[in-house]
């Protein structure tokens, strides 16, 4: 069994790598980003980024970020730490996500950041480490890289949740912080002038998670659904999904989606050959006789919306498919989601 001196060098080969500036770093096969170098810069003149916005279930926060100071060394890549020697590729968990909302303590605060996502856990036993050497690694390993230990209290000490009832739920506080079950608990921050990157790891007796957030805004990824996009969207694949807000059981087109039936107007306006099915579609919860009643009735519901916009009823026929033609998983509510749509389909 390789010593805990072993271990620990495994974990700081990214950091000792980019502080050296003599070797090139190595890319974590599990990073696709890498942060670019930093100039060195002092840290009182390095620009502070800006505040992640708190959500208003939570109280202001007292903690001063500043109080950390900018490094003038560019970081590992994301999520900057390697997993440990040990451990078989198999045992390892990971979730990440180019945009999310994870829950820090800072200080004695509860704070909410925003950003580029990584979350992996694992067990000490698949690492062949003990509680304390993991602790002492990944302190190490972080402090190596510039990282300052951040939290003052344990999210789920009495003190903690008496400043911030709202995560006294067990269940849901371990959601919000993105932890496998409660140990020790810390958290850790990383001031570059390009961003702030907070690293939460947190130790049972069985399991270690280690949480990674490098603070960024979110890119917009849904554009609002243009007559000049389903013009290009029907040329490509022949159809386009909408996805409006019927009320459930219901097929009364909702004042929040005239905006989207002013573009197929709009589409159609432009177009005087176009002519359309509108088919309707739900998940298949619920009495499939009763799913593709409804699909016809919103169907028709969107036919007469453009009818009464100016548009020929010739142009336009509809048709309700229930639950038969899903394009996604109707055992998850994401998926249920997307099969509830009504789809415009090109004729001829």
């Amino acid at each position: 069994m390789k010593t805990n001196a072993t271990i620990i060098s495994t974990l700081l080969i990214a950091a000792v790598a980019t502080l050296a500036g003599c070797k090139k770093t190595e890319v974590n096969p599990a990073a696709t980003v890498v942060l670019p170098p930093v100039a060195a810069t002092p840290a009182a003149s390095a620009p502070a980024p800006a505040a992640p916005v708190a959500a208003p279930a939570v109280a202001t926060s007292a903690f001063d970020i500043n109080s950390v100071p900018v490094t003038t060394a560019a970081p590992p890549p994301f999520p900057y730490l390697d997993w440990p020697a040990q451990l078989a590729e198999k045992s390892r968990r990971s979730d990440d996500s180019d945009f999310d909302r994870v829950y820090m303590v800072a200080g004695t605060d509860l704070r909410p950041v925003e950003g580029r996502v990584s979350v992996r856990t694992y067990s000490l036993s698949g690492a062949k480490l003990s509680q304390l050497a993991a602790e002492r690694n990944y302190d190490n390993a972080l402090k190596a890289i510039g990282a300052v230990a951040v939290s003052k209290m344990q999210p789920n000490e009495k003190a903690f949740t008496e400043l911030h009832p709202e995560v006294k739920d067990t269940y849901e506080s371990k959601k919000i912080f993105k932890i496998l079950d409660w140990g020790k608990y810390t958290t850790y921050l990383l001031r570059t002038p390009q961003s702030n990157i907070w690293i939460a790891v947190c130790f049972s007796e069985m399991n270690v998670a280690v949480v990674a957030v490098e603070e960024k805004a979110m890119e917009q990824a849904v554009k609002p659904l243009t007559a000049a996009l389903m013009q290009t969207e029907l040329d490509k694949a022949g159809h386009i999904a909408l996805y409006l807000n019927f009320d459930t059981d219901k097929a009364l087109i909702r004042d929040a989606d005239k905006g989207t039936l002013d573009q197929v107007n709009e589409l159609l306006a432009k177009n005087a050959a176009l002519k359309l099915m509108i088919e309707g579609h739900t998940d298949t919860s619920g009495d499939a006789t009763r799913n593709k009643a409804l699909s016809e009735q919103r169907a028709k519901s969107v036919l007469d919306a453009l009818v009464g916009r100016g548009i020929d009823k010739v142009r336009l026929s509809s048709a309700g498919l229930g639950g038969s033609k899903p394009i996604a998983d109707n055992g998850s509510e994401d998926g249920r989601a997307k099969n509830r749509r009504v789809e415009l389909v090109k004729q001829g």
